[in-house]
């Protein structure tokens, strides 16, 4: 039988994190924190004990354990939960620090979201694994990352995964070694052209974007959002004889 949640100090010994859904510790995070520390505004973290364990994992708050940790103290104060999924932390940990100022980055959220089994982010999931491509926040050697989870959320939405799935195999024949020239900008405007316009040459639009900087031509996608009142560059208000230009 799950119990109610309670409030008591934890030891720091029988406290653990969840990389499945956890940002990675930043030190810099933890050094403020123990350079300020005060007692009586050091904030209750939150905490779960899993259906048959007896470790506990922190849901909110890892840098303020990790401080406690550094200050040598044996104990942090905590809302304590009892029984909850992984899932079901994960899920906590994106209502918890979703509204937040200071928000936690858009990669650790990606994950987090992947976790809670949140239905858009396992889609986007669909499509990038016959890519080999992965969300991630550093393009390491040849690992396939996409540093800007957003642009892919945005794709989905307004044009489809099947959509998405072949404006992000466009852009790798396009650029197949250096996945640091494209991101948010060109996966949002290759899925807007795809979209609205079906029929176009796809070969020759990957030859037309090899033979453009792509910094470029985001700066044109950039001023033409402006010029259109629009959050992105798409083919939905330009003419048929602009959007040849990369056809």
């Amino acid at each position: 039988m799950k119990m109610e949640p309670t409030i008591d100090r934890i030891s720091l010994d029988v406290l653990d994190t969840d990389d499945l859904y956890q940002p990675a510790l930043s030190s810099a995070r933890v050094r403020s924190i123990v350079n300020d520390f005060r007692p009586d505004l050091f904030q209750v973290i939150t905490a779960n004990q899993r259906s048959g364990s007896n470790r506990w994992y922190v849901v909110d708050g890892q840098h303020r354990v990790q401080a406690a940790r550094t200050l040598r103290h044996p104990s942090v104060k905590s809302f304590l939960f009892y029984g909850l999924t992984v899932k079901q932390e994960a899920e906590m940990f994106l209502a918890l620090n979703t509204n937040r100022r200071k928000d936690i980055d858009s990669v650790s959220k990606y994950h987090a979201k992947i976790t809670a089994e949140d239905p858009e982010t396992l889609e986007i999931e669909k499509v990038l694994s016959p890519y080999g491509l992965a969300v991630r926040k550093a393009k390491n050697g040849n690992l396939r990352h996409i540093s800007s989870p957003s642009s892919l959320y945005f794709a989905l939405r307004n044009d489809g995964p099947g959509t998405l799935s072949d404006a992000l195999g466009i852009l790798m024949r396009a650029y197949p070694n250096d996945y640091k020239r494209w991101g948010q900008p060109l996966i949002i405007c290759v899925a807007g052209l795809l979209l609205h316009y079906p029929d176009l040459d796809k070969t020759r639009l990957v030859q037309q974007l090899q033979n453009i900087v792509p910094r470029a031509l985001i700066a044109q996608i950039k001023d033409r959002a402006r010029t259109l009142g629009s959050e992105r560059w798409t083919l939905r208000e330009a003419r048929p004889n602009e959007s040849r230009e990369l056809a």
